[in-house]
């Protein structure tokens, strides 16, 4: 195998995944005809001009569209432009599509490690809300975003103690260490 053979093997996608872009683009010919007026309206007044963006900010309005916003994802041709609702069906409450967000960019892309990092970020925040943060890595290694969350939603008063002596900032040690002061004197009255 030749070099530019080798190098053209790394760069193509990998077997197990084939963008549809006859499926997306039909998705997203779907996701515009269902948003009708209310994208109509939003170009009008939008001051980026990127089309896709305004379909994929209404769609994520609307939970009724937010399989055919997945399918849709799926071809954007710009991975950085679906991070945004990707993050928020990892962030938002249904298991199902926060899985399905995960399965939607470029295997091995910088763009799917943003998400698989922030899908991570989701875990252990909401295993520091629930009091539940020992199985997971210290606080104080958690990215910057996870950081700034876990202090203001944290119960687990070991996160909350780590985050106030070394959180990335000073507003993430502050925060958490007022939290955890509030949560130590509703413990005590």
């Amino acid at each position: 195998m030749t070099g530019s053979e080798r190098s053209a093997r790394r760069v193509a996608n990998p077997p197990e995944w084939s963008r549809d872009a006859a499926t997306a683009a039909a998705a997203y010919q779907e996701l515009c005809h269902r948003l009708g007026r209310r994208l109509i309206d939003e170009e009008r007044v939008s001051e980026h001009g990127h089309l896709h963006w305004d379909a994929y900010r209404l769609a994520m309005e609307d939970p009724s569209l937010h399989r055919l916003l997945l399918d849709a994802l799926r071809g954007e041709p710009d991975q950085v432009m679906a991070l945004s609702p990707l993050f928020g069906f990892i962030e938002g409450d249904d298991p199902d599509l926060a899985r399905a967000a995960l399965g939607v960019l470029s295997p091995g892309s910088r763009e799917q490690l943003v998400v698989e990092q922030r899908a991570l970020d989701v875990a252990l925040v909401r295993a520091a809300a629930a009091g539940d943060a020992d199985a997971h890595e210290p606080a104080d290694t958690w990215s910057a975003w996870a950081q700034r969350r876990a202090c203001h939603t944290a119960t687990d008063l070991r996160v909350l103690d780590t985050l106030a002596a070394t959180g990335f900032s000073r507003h993430v040690r502050a925060q958490a260490r007022e939290r955890a002061r509030r949560r130590r004197r509703a413990a005590d009255g």
